[in-house]
């Protein structure tokens, strides 16, 4: 059964195919002329006689190709005689092509790995001007300045510019932080401006009003302590006095004899 209905799909998809292929066979060749001798009429009026009224002529593709070549070559001609200037002045400078190329390419090589100093000359009217006929561009005398290495040279020196400028950014980031733990040191506050804890100004100032309370407290206390000595000496002074005018007076008063001598 199986066996069967196999074969069957198999026939069907067979005859299929060849429809199909005969199919696209006749679309391909359909109104299509391969180089009849006589051109293939397409009538499209006719009288009532039947004679032909009106009809179209169809070209072979083999007279299309021919009328097409032919198209072309009168094309090519009528062009080419507006190019053939153009085509002669490529002749001409067609051999100095290869050494200018090999100039323009060095001085390239020159200017972007010469380990060497180089000099850099600008050209004249911006190349119009050339040093022979169809030759190189010739340079100006002056040489530009400013300019005097190669692209590679000014490469390894940004690069080494630019690692000393990243250890300066880090140099400059420390000093930045010391700076800003400096500033809370001195001042208490943090990055805002915030109060933190009294900063070494503060204390300074606080330091300074304490010494001056101390110095007020020591003109208080010698003040008074002065005074006191003042009258000390001023006592002792007259104590040496009476004890002079006593020891004087002692051998014409017996009363005094008496004392017992003050000391």
């Amino acid at each position: 059964m199986f066996n069967f209905l196999s074969k069957f799909l198999v026939l069907i998809h067979t005859v299929l195919s060849l429809l199909a292929m005969s199919w696209a066979i006749m679309l391909f060749f359909q109104n299509r002329d391969f180089g009849k001798r006589e051109p293939h009429l397409e009538v499209t009026e006719r009288d009532k006689e039947g004679k032909v009224k009106s009809a179209i002529v169809h070209a072979s593709d083999y007279d299309k190709s021919a009328a097409a070549v032919k198209l072309a070559s009168e094309t090519r001609d009528r062009v080419y005689a507006q190019v053939a200037p153009a085509i002669d002045a490529v002749r001409a400078v067609e051999p100095y092509l290869s050494s200018n190329q090999l100039v323009f390419v060095s001085e390239l090589i020159r200017l972007d790995r010469s380990d060497e100093p180089i000099e850099v000359r600008r050209l004249e009217q911006g190349g119009a001007v050339l040093e022979h006929d169809l030759g190189k561009p010739k340079a100006e005398a002056e040489v530009v300045p400013g300019v005097s290495k190669s692209y590679r040279v000014y490469w390894a020196d940004y690069k080494k510019l630019h690692a000393e400028i990243k250890d300066y950014e880090a140099k400059n980031r420390k000093l930045s932080a010391d700076t800003k733990k400096l500033t809370a040191q001195l001042t208490g506050t943090d990055e805002d401006g915030k109060y933190v804890h009294p900063g070494l100004y503060q204390l300074i100032d606080l330091e300074f009003n304490a010494q001056g309370e101390i110095r007020k407290a020591i003109d208080a206390i010698k003040q008074p302590h002065s005074q006191i000595l003042e009258q000390a000496r001023v006592l002792q002074f007259r104590h040496d006095n009476l004890r002079t005018t006593l020891e004087k007076l002692e051998p014409n008063h017996p009363l005094l004899k008496k004392d017992v001598p003050m000391k």
